[in-house]
């Protein structure tokens, strides 16, 4: 936590005041402890989850910071090709665990999508990008690349309207289809919204999925 700048940590104790002289100078010395401690808590004189975290600001480190007995350490670090994680060093100078893997990883764009995908913490894959609109009779899908999804937990396509405003009667959420390989794993999603309207619009997608 970061000391107030005007918190004056000889009050009380400067013997040459009363307790009515230093009154004041006590209230101030609360009131700068009670701002610092509200900027990511919730306000200690809120009737619940007073003082709870609201964010976690987690400072970067170059090394693993050392751990006594019983006392973990959550911090971040520079991950080369990456970007910051999250790492955790176990008690007693133990094992130092990255805890996130964040990197975007892109795929070759066809003429008709771009591919890109990254891994979250729990086994979860999630796919984004975009979706050229196609004209003819090809499907209104789109492909998941790299094809290994087994459950898809959620999926959002979004219509790409630029400066237009969107129509009245356009769809808000499409339905869609999963397009299953013999193998169970899902190789791509065909949006239900009627053809011509899909057809119309480049979409971009953002797919949550299980491995």
């Amino acid at each position: 936590m970061t000391q107030p700048t005007s918190y004056d940590p000889l009050v009380p104790e400067k013997p040459t005041e009363s307790l009515a002289q230093t009154q004041p100078e006590l209230l101030n010395n609360f009131q700068q402890l009670y701002n610092v401690f509200s900027v990511n808590h919730i306000p200690l004189d809120t009737m619940i989850t007073a003082g709870n975290h609201m964010i976690v600001e987690l400072f970067q480190r170059d090394s693993a910071p050392q751990t006594n007995v019983s006392q973990l350490s959550v911090y971040s670090k520079d991950v080369e090709g990456q970007t910051d994680q999250t790492f955790i060093r176990m008690q007693g100078n133990g094992q130092e665990i990255q805890f996130t893997n964040y990197q975007v990883y892109s795929i070759d764009n066809s003429q008709n999508q771009e591919y890109y995908f990254t891994f979250l913490p729990g086994k979860i894959l999630l796919y984004f990008g975009k979706r050229i609109s196609l004209s003819g009779n090809n499907p209104a899908s789109f492909k998941l690349r790299p094809t290994i999804a087994k459950n898809i937990i959620s999926a959002c396509v979004v219509p790409e309207f630029n400066n237009v405003s969107r129509p009245k009667d356009y769809p808000s959420k499409p339905d869609i289809k999963l397009i299953k390989n013999t193998d169970g794993i899902i190789s791509s999603i065909q949006i239900l919204y009627p053809q011509v309207q899909i057809r119309s619009r480049n979409s971009f997608y953002f797919v949550m999925a299980n491995i």
